[in-house]
């Protein structure tokens, strides 16, 4: 609980920027300390996380835990998109085939991670679509239709680096 309210306290501190322009997000991208912070909870959490068999991803041992699961850059990408995934949720938009779908079919064609990763990288993005949906819908009521188009372009090109 005290991590969820340290991601809401961060998201506020995002809010509390310049207001966007059109060609922005309404919600920045996460700060480096919000990336540490959602990893962190996301591993201390990933034994929740399904594996495409259906069971639980098995405890680490500590030498798993001493090793990142995926490239930094990896996991500052996932969080960011799912900022990008919460801001469509936020606005009414279909998030899921819109953004999510695509995200994670472009990481699993890449054929480089493994079930563990792969529940990893679902674990960050949902994290970061949680802080970005509740972050935006703190700002806004509803979404003006020039930022919908603009958000659907920005999801569309916002390019699936796989490290």
């Amino acid at each position: 609980m005290r991590i969820i309210s340290a991601l809401a306290c961060s998201a506020m501190a995002a809010l509390l920027a310049p207001a966007p322009t059109l060609a922005q997000q309404l919600v920045p991208p996460p700060n480096d300390e919000l990336v540490a912070e959602i990893a962190a909870f996301a591993r201390t959490n990933i034994t929740k996380a399904r594996l495409s068999d259906g069971s639980f991803v098995p405890p680490e041992t500590p030498e798993q835990l001493a090793q990142p699961i995926i490239p930094e850059t990896l996991v500052r990408q996932t969080i960011a998109r799912g900022f990008l995934t919460g801001e469509m949720q936020a606005c009414g938009m279909d998030w899921e085939q819109g953004s999510f779908r695509p995200y994670m079919a472009a990481i699993r064609a890449s054929r480089r991670y493994s079930d563990k990763q792969l529940a990893y990288i679902g674990i960050l993005h949902g994290l970061g679509q949680g802080t970005g949906a509740g972050a935006t819908a703190r700002l806004v009521s509803k979404c003006p239709a020039v930022h919908l188009k603009r958000l659907e372009q920005v999801v569309r090109e916002a390019p699936v680096v796989t490290p």
